[in-house]
């Protein structure tokens, strides 16, 4: 696919979601101009694995986020063998990096959710 047909069938799937407002975000992300890519099929009990530890690591972290959470649950309760990934990234604007999950024909959004950078830690002041 093109960046413009992802982006066209991105806003088209969030669209669907009925203003809830993880997707909302993203849509405003897309519609700022935010890179977002269709990436491919990938392997489903893969993606359950590594979310999963991906939202302790960050929620240890304290790194900012967005539905990570219900969205890893969401994941661990769909059934079936595979599953599409994209994202849509507007850190560039400060905003979240949205990884979504797709049914396999691409005519669903299984889960959606949103990570901001782990915030830095202010080095001490140099005592004079």
């Amino acid at each position: 696919m093109t960046a413009g047909s992802d982006r066209e069938r991105l806003t088209g799937l969030l669209s669907a979601l009925k203003a809830a407002e993880i997707p909302a975000l993203a849509l405003d992300a897309l519609a700022a101009g935010a890179d977002c890519e269709i990436e491919g099929p990938v392997g489903l009990a893969r993606m359950k694995s590594l979310f999963a530890r991906r939202e302790r690591n960050s929620r240890n972290a304290g790194q900012p986020s967005i539905g990570f959470a219900e969205g890893v649950r969401a994941l661990e309760a769909y059934d079936g063998p595979h599953c599409v990934i994209a994202y849509i990234n507007d850190q560039p604007r400060g905003g979240y990096f949205f990884q979504l999950f797709l049914t396999p024909d691409v005519s669903g959004v299984i889960t959606c959710f949103g990570v901001k950078p782990v915030p830095r830690k202010e080095a001490p002041a140099e005592s004079e």
